[in-house]
């Protein structure tokens, strides 16, 4: 795994061909945040990350990690070896330290969440800041996926915690309410199913699937009962175009969050979040645009074409941070 300093180098070097979606001045705030794992034991079972979060191997079965157990320290740049890059990471603690900025409480919500990771991560940055209330929630289109939520909060001490409340819901995100159809999976074994609107025998990726009726619930529902999100988390592998498209969506989004970090699965819903969020007053913070392969008979979709996600993040104004007090 390269260095943070080469790594560094290399930016300062190939300028714009680097498309990390990181500047080398985040490098510090990574710094700031980073746990000290280096030299822990292994533990069977279980990622130990550079934050000091913890993560059952089972979890990513596609990529058999090994049973022994693994530690990953150093700075998650470009990625943290296994789930993220590090631009999502900048997004969580650019929220943590805006929230913290506006009094001493935390909310985060994940939409298309797998097993959870970044209600955890959010959650366990936001008490390292000194939070004394954390709600956090995560929704997961996965019958499994509840369970693996709860239990991976619970493996990282958010479970019963005084001040922390973790919430998960089985459901796909849509525009309305009523139910859509999700692939009968475990996301250990696949990580990029869709929710759509009618059963379909092969997906976005030109990938056989058997869809099954799932509940739907809309942003407004999750939301109910905060008074903001002080981050959203939103990667649905293409749902986000039909969300970016709809106006109770982009009501709630306005009315409630405070940032975001959009998964883009596509050319087309990079271009429309830029366009639509910019129009609603959005501020542009940070972004890695997709990386995309096409091959003669592959995917029809173009979000199948996707190897790599692009990600973007997003501040609302709406939701300022207080300047700091005069000396």
């Amino acid at each position: 795994m390269p260095q943070p300093s080469d790594i560094e180098a290399a930016y300062r070097t190939l300028a714009y061909d680097v498309y990390g979606g990181w500047t080398p001045e985040d490098l510090e705030l990574l710094r700031r945040w980073s746990a000290e794992v280096e030299g822990a034991e292994p533990e069977p079972g279980i990622i130990l990350d550079w934050l000091g979060v913890r993560t059952s191997v089972d979890e990513y079965r596609m990529m058999a990690l090994p049973r022994e157990g693994k530690v990953i320290p150093g700075l998650p740049v470009p990625n943290n070896q296994v789930y993220a890059p590090a631009i999502e990471y900048i997004g969580v603690i650019t929220a943590v330290e805006r929230a913290m900025a506006r009094g001493k409480a935390f909310s985060m919500v994940e939409l298309g969440a797998s097993y959870g990771p970044w209600v955890t991560n959010s959650a366990v940055l936001a008490l390292r800041a000194g939070a004394e209330r954390v709600e956090v929630r995560a929704v997961e289109a996965t019958r499994t996926g509840p369970d693996k939520i709860l239990a991976h909060a619970e493996r990282n001490g958010l479970v019963g915690r005084e001040g922390v409340t973790v919430r998960a819901f089985f459901a796909a995100v849509s525009a309305k309410r009523g139910h859509m159809f999700f692939p009968d999976l475990d996301s250990a074994d696949d990580n990029g199913a869709s929710a759509t609107d009618r059963a379909v025998e092969t997906d976005y990726r030109g990938k056989p699937v058997r869809g099954v009726k799932v509940p739907a619930i809309t942003l407004d529902e999750v939301l109910d009962g905060l008074a903001v999100a002080d981050l959203l988390h939103l990667d649905l592998q293409g749902g986000e175009l039909a969300l970016l498209k709809d106006r109770k969506f982009l009501a709630a989004l306005d009315a409630k969050v405070a940032m975001m970090i959009l998964g883009a699965h596509s050319r087309e819903i990079e271009a429309t979040a830029l366009r639509t969020l910019t129009e609603h007053g959005w501020e542009l913070f940070r972004e890695r645009p997709a990386r995309l392969s096409w091959s003669p008979g592959g995917a029809a979709n173009p979000v199948g074409w996707t190897v790599v996600d692009g990600e973007q993040i997003w501040i609302n104004p709406r939701f300022p941070v207080p300047a700091p007090a005069a000396a």
